[in-house]
């Protein structure tokens, strides 16, 4: 008997961070997996019925616009609502104008107030919504009145040819000795971290740690990856801290590694609705890359480590237990590997993509729409197996990790 095929129409809305790890990401992974998923990517939404018809689920990624809300509104829907694909919104960050902060500069994307309504729209009229955290999740619920059942979580997952190999035990102790006597600490912030115009005045992400950066610059070694935050734009032009180039997605595990060099990284954050939504990637990447991580002491990253920081205080108090003895900086690098490859409480099956394709399988190879599906249940509910069968029946797909 012939394997059932799955056909997967997705639209992207960037080829980025969030482009690769929500949209590209998981497909690459899958198609290698399993034969019978095939997936259309495209960056130009397509208008022709027929391409829809053995379409078994149709992705759209953080659209906004009126030409995109009109044509899922008048084109997409009426078409899943008669063929019987599943309609599934991806958004993996806040994307309410009031709610992004000032200082971050693609808030102006999101400006025009009829977005909001837009995206409402699109929201209830889609099958489901994807998100990266419960916190997120439950945002959207909240400020866009959706039902429980309609929002899935499925985290932000590293995939293993990527970024696996690039994790060297031997360098990571060969640069412990190397740098001793003053390490070298990544600050790996996109843009839109930092307020590069001044809108905010100069207050942003990085600005937490600006002056604890101006003032141990001679004990550390900073490096600025990409971008040139203001508040310390003199110490950059003096080369009392460096900056590196940023990369290219797909090598930027290989560019943190042997370009960047770093002992520890340390991700600062503001303590607003945007970032509280975060996911906890950043974190991820750094561990899976064998470099220790000290991350605001947040939300999005309190649950999965201990090494966080408030204030200033406390960061260098974090710095001084890591570099303080070598076998001990070597074992957190190690027991945050294998917390990648082997899980713990918060992700029973470790961190990489892999092993957690379970929930993008089964969107993707749902039943017909015709059959109604709660993707949010972690497991079937047995009393509704014995209970006769409906005009619409429940199917609850396993969907735990």
């Amino acid at each position: 008997m012939a394997q059932q095929q799955f056909n997967v129409a997705m639209f992207p809305a960037d080829i980025g961070g969030c482009g690769h790890y929500r949209m590209k990401f998981p497909v690459w992974s899958l198609q290698t997996n399993a034969k019978n998923i095939r997936v259309i990517d495209s960056m130009k939404l397509i208008g022709d019925p027929r391409f829809f018809y053995d379409i078994r689920c149709v992705r759209i990624q953080r659209q906004v616009n009126d030409a995109q809300c009109d044509y899922f509104l008048k084109f997409l829907k009426p078409l899943s609502d008669s063929i019987g694909f599943w309609t599934i919104y991806e958004v993996d960050d806040v994307i309410k104008y009031e709610d992004i902060p000032l200082y971050n500069h693609g808030r102006t994307a999101y400006e025009n107030k009829q977005f909001f309504a837009n995206v409402k729209n699109i929201l209830q009229g889609c099958d489901f919504l994807t998100v990266t955290t419960d916190t997120l999740r439950q945002y959207y619920i909240d400020n866009y009145e959706l039902e429980e059942d309609k929002v899935v979580t499925i985290p932000n997952y590293l995939p293993r040819w990527w970024i696996g190999e690039a994790y060297r035990e031997d360098l990571i102790k060969e640069r412990y000795d190397v740098h001793k006597d003053k390490p070298r600490i990544g600050l790996p912030l996109s843009s839109s971290h930092y307020d590069l115009t001044g809108i905010n005045n100069y207050i942003d992400d990085f600005s937490i740690i600006s002056d604890f950066v101006r003032s141990t610059v001679k004990k550390y070694q900073w490096v600025v990856v990409g971008h040139v935050p203001k508040k310390i734009e003199d110490l950059i032009k003096s080369k009392q801290v460096e900056c590196v180039p940023g990369s290219d997605l797909l090598n930027y595990p290989r560019e943190m590694v042997d370009r960047g060099k770093f002992n520890a990284i340390v991700a600062p954050l503001q303590d607003n609705v945007f970032n509280r939504c975060k996911s906890n990637i950043k974190l991820l990447e750094s561990w899976a890359l064998g470099i220790p991580c000290i991350v605001q002491d947040l939300s999005c990253y309190s649950p999965y480590t201990k090494m966080t920081f408030k204030d200033n205080n406390e960061l260098q108090i974090q710095l001084d237990n890591l570099f303080k003895d070598k076998k001990k900086y070597i074992k957190t690098v190690k027991n945050n590997r294998k917390i990648i490859d082997y899980g713990d409480t918060r992700s029973p099956n470790g961190w990489w993509l892999e092993k957690n394709l379970s929930k993008w399988f089964q969107l993707f190879t749902a039943p017909q729409k015709t059959i109604r599906l709660d993707l949010t249940k972690e497991g079937q509910d047995k009393k509704s197996q014995s209970e006769p069968e409906k005009e619409t029946s429940l199917i609850e797909l396993d969907l735990s990790i």
